[in-house]
């Protein structure tokens, strides 16, 4: 991830007047929240008016790599990255009474040490509305002794892209909407699954966005075989986002995911994989009712479309069993070279919606921002 780490140039008129230290709080919380908090900290020896800036900031932006790595030029071992949890600490705690902090974006890197038997990141606000953790490393090992809290009654977003911890409690998240979860293959695929399925239990009452990788779509399928869960339905859900590949795990997940969320309107699906021939399944035909299929889900997108058969049979399924579909989104994958026979073939399929449109088109790779407030808010 690349984040700006350059500085607000302080400008004036010719009167000596410097026009950014006048900006009104709320405005110049928007320029730096392109900032790692490090540089914003820094920004206090400039004047009395910057000194406290950073105490009343509703972004923190936190990295620990980025900041030992681009600014010290040292690698970041665990002694200093207990320095950087004090630091952490300490933004927090120096926080003003009546700020309300908005976003928290902790980018951990080698944040915790797998010689230690137990550590806790414990994230805490009455006011924190966005929480999101991204750790991409390929040493997840330090992750099996980390237990990780959220407990925000006012938080709207839940963003994780990492490791599976030892253990993650989530508690009082009484506004959640969006929820993005994005495990890194590691741990055993009951720990996965048993962990999502805890987080899911807690979130689903009132949330309208899910997204879900591959890693955790094969760790709930398992649990759901092996465990009896509890039943939990998402009743407010509106879009669901799934990394899957085409083949029976995370399509009879997909289903079961379906059935939970009768008001479902957005389905998006990544085929991340080719599928394998040999192996024998099929879509079955639905043996039972499931509620958005038959009233409300309006919209599918499928991207990475490789005009397989094991694909071709689900855009059939869907045009089938889905009864007010109005569009369904096919994104070839990346370089592919075009088949006409496999767009043909699913453009003659029978529709059981009489108004739907269906649509080929070229995948486009996605801009990165560089604003982490703006690239972490879609």
């Amino acid at each position: 991830m690349e984040v700006s780490t350059r500085k607000p140039k302080i400008s004036s008129t010719g009167t000596g007047i410097d026009r950014l230290s006048s900006l009104p709080d709320d405005v110049l919380h928007n320029i730096l929240s392109s900032l790692l908090i490090f540089d914003v900290v820094q920004l206090s020896v400039l004047s009395k008016r910057w000194r406290y800036v950073w105490t009343t900031m509703p972004y923190l932006h936190f990295d620990i790599d980025q900041f030992y790595s681009q600014r010290i030029k040292q690698y970041c071992d665990f002694v200093i990255a207990g320095r950087f949890k004090d630091f952490i600490n300490w933004v927090l705690i120096s926080q003003g009474e009546t700020n309300k902090l908005v976003q928290f974006l902790l980018c951990f890197d080698t944040m915790f040490d797998k010689c230690r038997r137990h550590d806790t990141l414990d994230i805490a606000s009455t006011s924190l509305v966005h929480i999101a953790l991204q750790n991409n490393i390929s040493n997840v090992e330090c992750y099996g002794n980390c237990e990780i809290k959220i407990s925000c009654p006012s938080l709207k977003v839940l963003k994780y892209n990492a490791p599976v911890p030892k253990d993650i409690v989530v508690e009082n998240l009484f506004s959640i909407e969006v929820v993005r979860i994005n495990l890194i293959d590691s741990g055993s695929i009951k720990q996965r699954g048993i962990m999502l399925h805890e987080v899911i239990k807690n979130v689903h009452h009132s949330t309208s966005v899910l997204k879900l990788c591959m890693t955790s779509i094969s760790g709930l399928y398992h649990v759901a075989r092996r465990i009896k869960l509890s039943p939990f339905s998402f009743y407010k859900l509106k879009s669901l986002k799934l990394e899957v590949v085409i083949y029976e795990e995370s399509m009879q997940m997909m289903m079961l995911l379906l059935k939970y969320s009768p008001n479902l309107e957005v389905l998006k699906l990544w085929s991340d994989e080719s599928v394998d021939e040999s192996v024998d399944w099929q879509l079955l035909d639905l043996d039972e009712s499931i509620v958005c299929l038959e009233s409300h889900l309006k919209s599918i997108h499928l991207t990475g479309f490789k005009g397989e058969e094991k694909e071709i049979e689900l855009l059939k399924f869907f045009l089938k069993n889905a009864r007010v579909l109005e569009k369904l989104m096919i994104f070839w994958e990346i370089n592919m070279d075009k088949s006409q026979e496999a767009s043909e073939e699913v453009l003659n399929f029978h529709r059981t919606s009489s108004h739907v449109v269906l649509t080929f088109l070229d995948a486009k790779p996605k801009q990165r921002s560089h604003n982490w407030y703006n690239r972490y808010s879609k």
